[in-house]
């Protein structure tokens, strides 16, 4: 094959578990296109190799690295940090060698603008909200990983326009043939980018805090209705539990009183578990907590308490 544009770096860019790794594979399987380590704080996964898919470092050589000014970019994404090691890239790309990567959409914008001549930018978007939650579930992803990992994906998908191009994997067939033909154009310079269009999830998704008061061995519900409220882009779930206490029970809510998973070092609360509801007119993904209620508390009109036996395993395990 006559490649016109060798020296190219392409990035992939998506929320977490749209898959953008076996594609990433697959168009590394039929091009020249070889993957570009990056740099990262975060373990190992079985199937990797160092200094194949990353350099795994310490925080503090990461640290010194920032320091040195040897990234080009770098990230902090979910309490992990990533980063394009400065030599790697330009020696690949002073070697006319065509790399490929999967980073932040953030520093993917930054390498676009430090090299607009350089880099293709290409955003992998779900075919919905739950094929992610599959897929990270699948390969053994914890619940509060996930559900942290969530929370990145408006904001992912409302970048996606500033990528060159977007890819919607709804089959992976579809997705690395479209990929791969997108890559092989941009090596021969016969790739004619299209003005970007804004390509929408098939549904609307919406993301719930959802809460279980308790007080002994007592639940509260209004209705078999627990106290739900929304969460916006910028909120935290847990922020959001508290204020759905507030407003239905008539409470001062207290953190220290919300039940939850295990705090991750950077302070997010995650769930005690995370739920995904499809319907036939939106995608739901609520996350659920519960709240102990003060010995003092008394229920306002139209909400009514149960014993914990006779409820949902949902709830039993929720305070279980």
């Amino acid at each position: 094959m006559s490649m016109k544009n060798a020296g190219l770096l392409f990035t992939l860019v998506g929320p977490a578990g749209v898959g953008k790794n076996q594609l990433m594979k697959h168009v590394m399987a039929h091009s020249p296109v070889t993957q570009l380590p990056t740099a990262t704080t975060r373990t190992i996964r079985e199937g990797e190799q160092e200094g194949r898919e990353h350099f795994y470092m310490s925080e503090e050589t990461f640290q010194q690295m920032i320091a040195s000014d040897a990234l080009l970019e770098w990230q902090k994404v979910h309490r992990r940090y990533y980063g394009m090691v400065r030599t790697v890239v330009e020696a690949a790309l002073d070697k006319g060698q065509p790399i490929i990567a999967d980073i932040d959409i953030f520093g993917a914008i930054h390498i676009r603008e430090r090299y607009p001549d350089k880099t293709v930018s290409v955003f992998i978007q779900p075919p919905s909200i739950g094929s992610l939650i599959d897929r990270m579930r699948t390969r053994g992803d914890r619940e509060s990983e996930i559900s942290k990992r969530l929370l990145r994906v408006p904001l992912e998908l409302e970048h996606a326009q500033k990528c060159d191009y977007i890819v919607v994997n709804d089959t992976f067939e579809h997705a690395a043939d479209r990929l791969l033909e997108i890559v092989l154009s941009e090596l021969q310079r016969q790739s004619h980018r299209p003005a970007q269009v804004r390509v929408e999830l098939p549904l609307p998704y919406r993301y719930k805090a959802r809460v279980v008061p308790i007080l002994g061995d007592q639940v509260l519900a209004c209705g078999g209705v627990f106290p739900t409220a929304i969460i916006g882009r910028d909120d935290q779930p847990a922020d959001r539990a508290l204020a759905a206490i507030a407003r239905e029970l008539n409470v001062i809510p207290n953190s220290a009183q919300l039940l939850h998973g295990d705090k991750h070092d950077d302070g997010y609360v995650p769930p005690l578990s995370l739920d995904y509801v499809p319907t036939a007119d939106d995608e739901q993904i609520i996350y659920h907590y519960a709240y102990r209620l003060d010995a003092s508390f008394t229920a306002p009109p139209g909400w009514s308490w149960s014993p914990l036996h006779m409820q949902p395993d949902l709830v039993r395990g929720l305070v279980g």
